[in-house]
């Protein structure tokens, strides 16, 4: 943020009553990278996540998957070379989970140990129309459906299959343990960077920082009286949360399965002028 965006926003936290809290109370933790003695350790976040994986470890629902349509001539091997330079820059792609003494533990791998040979390629040039339609529809539930062993890094597939001679789909999956919502316009931007470098410098700044570092951070802070005292404000200013009473169209059932639909409308342009002005 700049300097006049961060006034504004403590100017904005303050009238909500956020910050001049206990709940802003300084822990005195910078975030900053670990050194080489402090072992990494999960998020909050990523706790809750494992627990849950492990629960049920066919599970797919956190699986985040992109498909991009790419034209023109394709270089398999610069893509690849992409990849694997993307996964050795990013220290959360190379990052897996075991389980040590009932616990789940985090392991970043370094580069040496990581097969980065993480794109696959199929030819479906042979194919007619319907057969590439048929055989992309199932390829694309191959790479995102099939679980993942969270004990080996990277936790990303990606697979480029060839239409034709100017015609490519590059599916990509990375389980949401090392992946959000966030991270898939960082990823597709510095893969593009890096490809048409072509294994050349692709001025991409060294990271200074990253989410095992956060990760950290989270921990020592939890362990300061500022966390304590936010955690105090917070429980009393939503203590008296009303609960919600959501209707529901079928029975909860035993076990999640994730499975939905999607399902297409269209918002009258009226309605949509509306909401805009609103």
């Amino acid at each position: 943020m700049t300097p006049d965006k961060q006034a504004l926003l403590k100017k904005l936290l303050a009238q909500k009553g956020v910050i001049g809290t206990p709940a802003a109370a300084s822990s005195g933790e910078t975030l900053r990278p670990r050194t080489d003695d402090e072992v990494p350790v999960m998020s909050f976040a990523q706790e809750r996540l494992w627990f849950v994986q492990n629960l049920q470890p066919a599970n797919t629902a956190y699986h985040l998957g992109q498909g991009f349509s790419l034209r023109g001539g394709v270089d398999p091997t610069a893509l690849g070379e992409a990849l694997a330079e993307l996964i050795r820059r990013h220290e959360s792609l190379r990052t897996c989970f075991t389980e040590r003494e009932g616990r789940g533990s985090l392991d970043v791998r370094s580069p040496k140990e990581i097969d980065a040979t993480v794109l696959s390629e199929v030819d479906l040039t042979k194919l007619s129309a319907a057969e590439q339609t048929r055989e992309l529809a199932w390829q694309q539930t191959e790479v995102l459906e099939k679980p993942f062993d969270l004990a080996l890094a990277p936790l990303l597939r990606a697979r480029l299959m060839k239409l034709g001679p100017d015609d490519y789909q590059l599916l990509f999956c990375v389980h949401h343990l090392v992946f959000d919502g966030w991270s898939i316009d960082v990823f597709t931007r510095e893969l593009g960077l890096l490809y048409a470098a072509k294994g050349s410098d692709a001025g991409l700044a060294q990271l200074s920082l990253s989410y095992a570092d956060y990760a950290a951070w989270q921990r020592r802070r939890a362990e300061s009286a500022a966390w304590e005292a936010s955690r105090e404000y917070w429980s009393n200013q939503l203590s008296n949360t009303p609960r919600l009473s959501l209707p529901t169209d079928c029975e909860r059932p035993e076990a999640l399965t994730g499975g939905g639909a999607g399902h297409r409308f269209v918002v009258p342009a009226k309605l949509v002028a509306g909401l805009r002005e609103l």
